[in-house]
């Protein structure tokens, strides 16, 4: 006998590769959408807890702020502080170099053969005004002057001659370079 299948066998096995594509297709869509909600999710949990995170940070750093103006505050009072040490230092010295040149006027100055009227110190020189015995005198004090290590040079503006108790003088007025000092005087290094 013959057996006749009236089955669609072909129809069958396509439909069954259809079902089973499109069950693959369904399943991995399936899979897909399961990552990415599953990403998706641990994304937000992780942008949560920065948010979390940022707001308590933000709260300590509101915290730290006054700490941090009062830092502030200070290093702006120190740097005023040295700014003023930096004059007075600057002032100790100046005033000590100065007492050093008046006193090295003083030395070389000859004595009873000239005086002063009048002296003007400068922050680099020195106009000095006064009356000598004569023109020697003044050349000698001058050359004296340039010889010191306290003066750079001298200058004389005028000379003329006067006469103080029916005594011929010589008037003269001068202009002293000041060089500049390094160091403290010699006598106070042992001293701190």
């Amino acid at each position: 006998m013959i057996a006749i299948n009236l089955l669609p066998v072909k129809q069958l096995k396509k439909r069954i590769e259809i079902r089973n594509e499109v069950a693959a297709y369904a399943l991995g869509l399936f899979g897909m959408i399961l990552i990415l909600s599953g990403l998706g999710w641990t994304t937000m949990h992780s942008i949560s807890g920065l948010k979390t995170e940022n707001a308590i940070l933000s709260k300590k750093k509101a915290s730290y702020q006054p700490i941090l103006n009062r830092i502030a505050k200070l290093k702006k009072d120190k740097a005023k502080q040295e700014k003023k040490l930096e004059v007075i230092k600057q002032l100790k010295t100046g005033s000590l170099s100065m007492v050093r040149i008046l006193d090295e006027l003083a030395r070389i100055t000859p004595s009873g053969r000239l005086w002063f009227n009048s002296l003007h110190l400068g922050s680099r020189k020195i106009t000095l005004a006064g009356v000598a015995l004569d023109n020697a005198t003044i050349a000698q004090f001058m050359n004296r002057i340039n010889d010191s290590k306290f003066f750079s040079s001298a200058e004389l503006a005028r000379t003329t001659m006067i006469t103080i108790s029916q005594a011929n003088l010589k008037s003269f007025s001068l202009t002293v370079g000041i060089k500049q000092q390094t160091g403290e005087p010699s006598d106070k290094k042992g001293k701190k």
